[in-house]
C-alpha cells in the first residue's frame, strides 16, 4: 500500500509539476529535507530550477511508461517533449 502512495506522489509530481507547471504544489509533494541527487541540490534551490525551466522551456509533456516502487523508492521511467518559446521541440 505504501509503494502505491509513493508511486502516486511521483506521478502526482510529473504531470502537476513538470508538465503542468503547478510549483505550488511542490511543497506538498517533496518533503521539506528533500535533496535533488542528481543536481546535489536542496528544496529551495531545486524550486528555483523548476521556475527556470517553466520560464526556458513553457511548454512541456511527460508521459510516464511505468513506475517501479519498492520500500520508499520510486523510479520513473517515462518519455517528455518540450518546446522553447520560438517553438523549438526538444
Amino acid at each position: 500500500m505504501a509503494t502505491d502512495r509513493n508511486k502516486d506522489v511521483v506521478r502526482r509530481f510529473i504531470t502537476e509539476v513538470l508538465s503542468g507547471g503547478q510549483l505550488d504544489r511542490v511543497d506538498e509533494l517533496l518533503a521539506p529535507n528533500y535533496v535533488n541527487r542528481a543536481f546535489g541540490v536542496d528544496l529551495p534551490a531545486f524550486k528555483e530550477m523548476l521556475a527556470g525551466l517553466a520560464a526556458a522551456l513553457p511548454e512541456r509533456r511527460f508521459d510516464v511508461e511505468e513506475l517501479i516502487a519498492e520500500a520508499d523508492a520510486v523510479v520513473a521511467r517515462f518519455t517528455f517533449e518540450m518546446r522553447d518559446p520560438g517553438g523549438k521541440t526538444i
